[in-house]
């Protein structure tokens, strides 16, 4: 039901901090003036970005600048974040970030994206209202070994919590040999807490955590699928069709993942996308493409 973004990753993601234009000075020397000069010789150094951007990718792609702290202090995340990301919203730039909870309270009007470290639907909607996206930040970590605990948590209850995304803490760690029980040069866990699949001299080793991955994003697609057709119909000139589609829409804001089998679940979704379409193709009703969002960015002919 839905085809992945893809991103895109350059060496000019981040304008410079302003400070860095006056090396050596103080910054309780600086003035106002200063800084707003420190702010505009960021943005002429992050348009090479721009200018790299627009010769390499399609025009559909995104950038972001990518400030990433994890401090939960109000200097990072209030100040800090705020003046460095001037510079990339004056170029047309979103900002993404990661951080703790008071990210939540103190961030959410400076940056297009956050990353939480939980999966709360509190949290989505708190992001959602000034129109920023929230993605789930490894929850879980890699290294875990039952796979139903990344399908459920990457799937069914990411949905439910209303996030926009996820982000993997690591699938393939080259940082050392393969060992997975020695510890990563950053010093905050072992191999394993930084890889999904295990390498190989020609690919990768797949495991069951990775399968579990996979497995939850085809759930997000059977609900995204679901969802499509439903709103495509639910205001349908026909009643029955304009019935089908609310109690569609109903029960995918209203199923708890939580202690229920994943699998019928899912084939309760599959169920209603069958019943879904025979509504759709008896009351001529409207039948969107899977990639109707893509659509006009493929290549002719695709």
């Amino acid at each position: 039901g839905f085809i992945a973004d893809n991103i895109h990753g350059s060496p000019f993601e981040n304008p410079p901090d302003w400070r860095s234009f006056y090396p050596g000075v103080p910054e309780n020397e600086l003035t106002l003036e200063e800084k707003n000069k420190g702010i505009r010789a960021a943005i002429r150094a992050a348009q090479k970005g721009i200018d790299f951007f627009a010769e390499h990718l399609p025009p559909t792609a995104t950038q972001y600048s990518i400030y990433v702290s994890e401090a939960s202090w109000y200097q990072a995340n209030h100040i800090g974040q705020r003046e460095k990301s001037a510079a990339a919203h004056a170029l047309g730039q979103l900002i993404f970030a990661h951080g703790w909870d008071r990210n939540g309270r103190w961030a959410t009007d400076v940056q297009d994206m956050h990353a939480s470290a939980n999966i709360d639907s509190e949290d989505a909607t708190r992001w959602h209202a000034a129109g920023g996206q929230l993605i789930n930040y490894a929850d879980p970590f890699p290294g875990a070994e039952n796979p139903m605990i990344f399908r459920y948590q990457g799937g069914f209850q990411m949905y439910r919590s209303g996030l926009d995304g996820q982000m993997l803490h690591g699938f393939l760690n080259c940082g050392v040999p393969f060992n997975e029980w020695a510890e990563d040069f950053g010093g905050d866990g072992n191999y394993r807490n930084f890889a999904m699949v295990y390498p190989q001299r020609n690919g990768i080793i797949g495991t069951l955590a990775w399968e579990g991955v996979r497995a939850g994003y085809d759930d997000i697609r059977w609900a995204t699928r679901l969802k499509q057709l439903a709103d495509a119909n639910r205001a349908s000139t026909s009643r029955e069709l304009r019935l089908e589609a609310g109690r569609v829409l109903v029960w995918l804001e209203s199923f708890k993942p939580t202690g229920h089998d994943i699998d019928m679940i899912r084939a309760g979704i599959q169920q209603r996308i069958l019943i879904m379409q025979d509504a759709i193709a008896s009351h001529k009703g409207i039948l969107p493409p899977v990639d109707r969002a893509y659509r006009k960015y493929l290549p002719a002919g695709k």
